[in-house]
C-alpha cells in the first residue's frame, strides 16, 4: 500500500495521524503516475471526505492516465530489466534466498542493445532491477547514462537496498532520467536489521537514507520521485506506525509492502490462498509485463523467478520475437482455457487476482 501526506493537497487544521490498521482498510485515492489527484468527481469527493475525517495521511493507487500503447499486444507494455541477479544483502524473506538460476551480471553491451529495442517500440514503464541489487553491477553508471539518452521508455524505476547509496551515487541518480528512486528499508531499527538482513550494515543504510532525505528536502514533487518502502512482516509489525509517522513527509511517496510468498521458512506463512474457481484466469498476465533476467531468460510473471515460465532468451532472439513466439502463446492459451493451474508455480500463486 502506498500513502501520501494530506497537507500537500489540502489545507489541514488540527489533523490526526491515523494508525496503519485504519489506513489499510480505506479505499485508496486515485493518483496519476506523477502523484497528482485524478480529476474525477467521485475521486475528489472521496478525498474531501478523508479531509473531513482529519487524516494527515491517506492511501493511494497510482494509475496510468495516458496509455500510449493501448491495445498493443505484439510487444510488452512494461519491462522489468534485471541488470544483475547478484545482491549484497541476504534478507531472509526475499526470493533472492530461493534463487536457483545463475547469479550473473548482464553484459553491458547486450543490456544496451536491448534498451535500443525497447526504445524503438516504446514502453509505458521500465524497471531497471528485478531480483538483484543494480548498484553492484560493475557498469551500473554507464548503463544509467545510456538510459538517460532515451526518450521513449515511459516511467523509469530503480530500486536499491541502500547499502551502496552513498552521497556521490545519490547525486548521480538524482541528476539522472529516473522517474522513481525506490529505497527499500528492511526495518527502522538496527536490532531488527540483524534479524531480517543480518549481513546488511544498518548504520550505513540509515546514514545513506538520511542523506537522500536531506538532498530531496527541497526537491519533493520533482523527478526522480523518492519512494520509501518497508515490508510488513513478523519483525516489522510493531514498527509500521512509527515508520509512517517518522518518514511520511520526508519522501515523495511512502509504502508498506505485503510479504510475498516464497518457499522459505520465514515467509511461508504469508501464503493464504483465497477461495477461487480453479479455472479462474490470471489477471496479472493481462498487464503485458515482461521480465528480462540477467542470464537472458525472459518470463511473463515475476513469481516465476526460477525460470518456471520462461518464454525465450534474449541471447537467442529479440524481445519482439520472444513476445510473439510459441512459448508465450501457449501460456496465454492455457490461461484463457483455465488450465494454467496445472502449472505448479501457478497453482501455488497467491497474487493471481492482483
Amino acid at each position: 500500500m502506498e500513502f501520501l501526506p494530506m497537507r500537500r493537497f489540502r489545507n489541514m487544521i488540527n489533523g490526526r495521524f491515523p494508525a496503519f490498521s485504519e489506513l489499510r482498510i480505506l479505499k485508496p485515492v486515485l493518483m496519476s503516475m506523477d502523484l497528482e489527484i485524478v480529476e474525477d468527481p467521485e475521486n475528489i469527493k472521496y478525498l474531501d471526505s478523508l479531509v473531513k475525517q482529519g487524516l494527515e495521511l491517506f492511501p493511494i493507487r497510482r494509475v496510468l492516465l495516458n496509455n500510449r500503447f493501448d491495445g498493443r499486444s505484439d510487444f510488452p507494455l512494461r519491462v522489468l530489466f534485471e541488470m544483475t541477479s547478484m545482491c549484497n544483502a541476504r534478507c531472509r524473506m526475499c526470493p533472492q534466498m530461493d534463487l536457483k538460476r545463475k547469479a550473473v551480471h548482464m553484459e553491458k553491451e547486450k543490456f544496451k542493445d536491448i534498451i535500443d529495442e525497447l526504445e524503438a517500440y516504446g514502453l509505458n514503464g521500465l524497471w531497471l532491477y528485478h531480483f538483484g541489487e543494480s548498484l553492484v553491477h560493475p557498469h551500473f553508471r554507464e548503463i544509467i547514462e545510456y538510459v538517460n539518452t532515451k526518450k521513449n521508455l515511459g516511467y523509469i524505476w530503480l530500486s536499491t537496498n541502500g547499502i551502496r547509496a552513498d552521497e556521490p551515487t545519490l547525486d548521480f541518480l538524482l541528476k539522472s532520467s529516473l522517474s522513481f528512486l525506490n529505497f527499500s528499508l528492511q526495518s527502522i531499527s538496527v536490532e531488527n536489521y540483524k534479524v531480517i538482513a543480518p549481513t546488511s550494515p544498518a548504520e550505513t543504510i540509515f546514514s545513506n537514507l538520511n542523506s537522500l532525505i536531506s538532498k530531496k528536502k527541497s526537491r519533493l514533487g520533482q523527478k526522480p520521485y523518492f519512494r520509501l518502502q518497508i515490508i510488513e512482516q513478523e519483525h516489522t509489525l510493531g514498527e509500521i506506525d512509527t515508520y509512517l509517522s517518522k518518514y511520511y513527509d520526508t519522501c515523495d511517496l511512502i509504502s508498506v509492502n505485503m510479504l510475498e510468498h516464497t518457499d522459505l521458512a520465514f515467509n511461508r506463512d504469508s501464503k493464504k490462498l483465497r477461495d477461487r474457481d480453479e479455472r479462474a484466469q490470471c489477471s496479472r498476465l493481462s498487464r503485458s509485463d515482461c521480465f528480462i533476467n540477467s542470464d537472458g531468460s525472459v518470463a511473463i510473471c515475476d513469481n516465476a523467478y526460477n525460470n518456471q515460465l520462461d518464454v525465450g532468451n534474449v541471447w537467442d532472439n529479440s524481445v519482439y520475437e520472444i513476445w510473439n513466439g510459441s512459448e508465450r502463446r501457449k501460456i496465454l492459451e492455457m490461461n484463457k482455457g483455465g488450465s494454467l493451474w496445472h502449472v505448479p508455480v501457478c497453482a501455488e500463486c497467491t497474487d493471481y487476482d492482483l
